[in-house]
């Protein structure tokens, strides 16, 4: 499958996620980009799941928009891998209409009410820089 990229250098699928790269690099983070695929099921179908980065066994997932599909698809990895340590970056803080509660929501509340770690704006949280090191460094948390 192929991919269109609009990204200059053509290694990232946008110019955010470049970006977000160089942040990490700058931070001295060492980490993979679209390093493999995680399988997981949405019935009746088995499909696959390519997240952005990959720091040590955490996976950071990029996000600009936010759509119906990828809010079901990173639940249904979420299901299928429940001990995975995956964090959202969403680029911005943007208003979707939830289809269930008939409401407006941000991004930042679907995250919240999924359980899953976020942070907003392209950069990660000096915490997450810290922790990231720290688990990549003593081999803790590395994966082979």
């Amino acid at each position: 499958m192929q991919f269109k990229n609009k990204a200059k250098n053509k290694k990232y699928r946008s110019g955010s996620e470049e970006k977000l790269a160089k942040f990490m690099q700058a931070n001295k983070l060492k980490f993979k980009y679209e390093p493999h695929t995680l399988e997981y099921s949405l019935p009746p179908l088995i499909r696959t799941y390519l997240p952005d980065f990959q720091i040590g066994d955490t996976y950071i997932e990029f996000k600009g928009r936010f759509l119906s599909p990828d809010r079901k698809k990173l639940l249904a990895v979420k299901y299928w891998h429940p001990a995975i340590d995956l964090r959202l970056v969403f680029q911005a803080d943007q208003v979707y209409s939830s289809k269930t509660t008939k409401k407006k929501l941000r991004y930042s509340d679907w995250a919240k009410r999924h359980g899953f770690p976020y942070h907003i704006g392209i950069s990660l949280p000096e915490a997450w820089i810290t922790e990231l090191k720290k688990n990549t460094s003593d081999g803790k948390k590395r994966v082979g």
